[in-house]
């Protein structure tokens, strides 16, 4: 039975990290008043039958310097840019370069960053609250339990539950902060 507590404990606490960590990246991936690495990662550019990162060609900064491989990767580094919605703008090309750089943050566009990151953390809330109703099943499927020992568990899973998600508020405010700045 301790055995089973102990096991369940340990798969829920594995589940809680994966949320907390997943939130984790899906935020750092959000611009902030400067711009990330983190945030950069997820430019993909379509290249000759692979997806190619564009971190491995470019240089950050509040400008971003991409310098193609080939020149016919041109058109398809700057529409995947632009795509990625960070926030660049086309400043230049040449046949070696390309140059973007940061659009300057207005109130209205911090406040529609901060309101894409509340749905990301309520989202993780929900993921954590899945979490919980499927530990809680799993505790009730105990035969060998007392009502006691149940509750006791049932007040245990919660308190955890409590601590990840002051984790993940404890996040949201930080990144809020930091795109307030």
């Amino acid at each position: 039975m301790v055995e089973n507590l102990e096991k369940l404990e340990f798969e829920l606490r594995k589940d809680l990290e994966s949320n907390l960590d997943n939130f984790k990246v899906s935020i750092n991936k959000v611009r902030g008043s400067g711009l990330s690495l983190d945030a950069t990662r997820q430019i993909i550019i379509p290249k000759v039958g692979k997806l190619f990162h564009i971190a491995n060609l470019s240089k950050f900064g509040q400008s971003l310097i991409i310098e193609p491989f080939n020149d016919k990767d041109i058109n398809s580094i700057i529409k995947s840019v632009l795509e990625s919605n960070l926030g660049y703008k086309l400043d230049k090309t040449t046949k070696n370069q390309i140059y973007f750089s940061l659009l300057p943050f207005n109130e209205e566009t911090k406040k529609k960053i901060i309101l894409d990151i509340k749905k990301k953390l309520e989202n993780a809330k929900v993921s954590i609250r899945q979490t919980r109703q499927k530990f809680i099943t799993s505790i009730k499927k105990l035969t060998s339990l007392s009502s006691d020992e149940e509750k006791n568990e049932k007040n245990k899973l919660e308190k955890l539950v409590k601590d990840f998600e002051k984790k993940l508020v404890n996040i949201y405010e930080c990144k809020s902060k930091e795109i307030l700045e």
